[in-house]
């Protein structure tokens, strides 16, 4: 009796969105699933895959997809979310009627209803009600640590990405981690500080 033993040659699926809200379903030889901006599945086998990507509120579902995957390739699925905007102020429509009950030519991407110092658009942007003005993106705590690190601390949406900068002029911006989809309602980091005298200004950004 002969046998043979072989490593067969694996491929890579690499997964797109831009939406870190966004989830999806891979099928085919082997199962998988994700959500977030960005996720590789290597060492999977070739073959036929489909994914097929979950709803977000507000936004128009990506189609389904298929596509082979080959031995020592990479094959690439990238979703697109959009969303309807009749008045073309960068948010959704569907938005819209949820919070304001109209979809007014006279809402403008710098409109802030609630008067909290964040415009409409932000807050469409940031998960937060355009109508609450105790409803918003603000870090909530500052916290130095041992060693120069500090802690921040943030209210946060479950399924939206968050990515901390840091400037010791308010003039150009470094990230000091990459995009991070939140679980819970509050996160938290902690982070590198400025050696020396120079001060830290921190800012938060935020996606969908």
């Amino acid at each position: 009796i002969s046998v043979s033993v072989g490593n067969p040659a694996l491929g890579t699926i690499q997964v797109t969105n831009n939406l870190a809200q966004a989830r999806f379903v891979i099928s085919g030889p082997v199962e998988q699933s994700g959500a977030g901006f960005e996720q590789p599945f290597p060492n999977l086998p070739p073959g036929r895959y489909f994914i097929n990507f979950s709803d977000v509120p507000y936004y128009e579902t990506p189609r389904p997809q298929t596509n082979l995957l080959a031995a020592d390739r990479t094959l690439v699925f990238a979703g697109n979310y959009t969303f309807a905007d009749r008045n073309d102020n960068g948010m959704a429509d569907a938005w819209e009627q949820r919070f304001f009950g109209d979809v007014s030519p006279t809402r403008t991407r710098v409109s802030d209803t609630d008067r909290d110092g964040l415009n409409d658009l932000s807050e469409f942007m940031s998960g937060t009600d355009p109508t609450d003005r105790t409803s918003r993106i603000r870090l909530t705590s500052i916290t130095p640590l041992p060693g120069g690190t500090v802690r921040l601390t943030w209210r946060s949406v479950p399924g939206y990405g968050y990515r901390v900068l840091l400037s010791s002029n308010t003039q150009s911006w470094t990230p000091v981690a990459d995009w991070v989809r939140a679980t819970m309602t509050e996160m938290s980091q902690i982070i590198p500080g400025f050696s020396g005298r120079a001060p830290n200004f921190y800012r938060l950004e935020v996606r969908p």
